[in-house]
């Protein structure tokens, strides 16, 4: 299982690493422009189910596109607030109950013809 998980933590590394090597060298640019994971992970899975024979796929060219929006947002990414948690209410004392004597009798009664 351990092996696994880091296979596929290696995997995720080696998707990133590419994404980011394919993005556009220039100076400031470059700091501006960021991969994006989502983007790049659909990218190459389009690429995996393109015929390799196929003709005018660009791999290079879907990963450069593969880019994180920027445009500056005006409020947060959150579509409603979180609800709150309800107030801790105190377990009330256990409710003791007691047999009635018919209850008691009927018992008794039972036993001794069971016996």
């Amino acid at each position: 299982m351990h092996r696994e998980a880091e296979g596929s933590l290696r995997a995720t590394q080696l998707l990133l690493a590419q994404g980011a090597l394919a993005m556009p060298r220039a100076g400031a640019a470059r700091a501006a422009v960021a991969c994006s994971p989502r983007k790049l992970l659909l990218a190459i899975r389009e690429e995996l189910q393109v015929k390799r024979w196929q003709r005018g796929h660009r791999f290079g060219q879907r990963l450069r596109e593969a880019q994180r929006e920027q445009r500056a947002r005006r409020s947060a990414k959150v579509k409603r607030p979180w609800p709150q948690r309800k107030e801790h209410k105190p377990p009330k004392p256990p409710l003791i109950l007691t047999l009635t004597d018919k209850q008691k009798a009927r018992i008794s009664q039972q036993e001794t013809e069971a016996a």
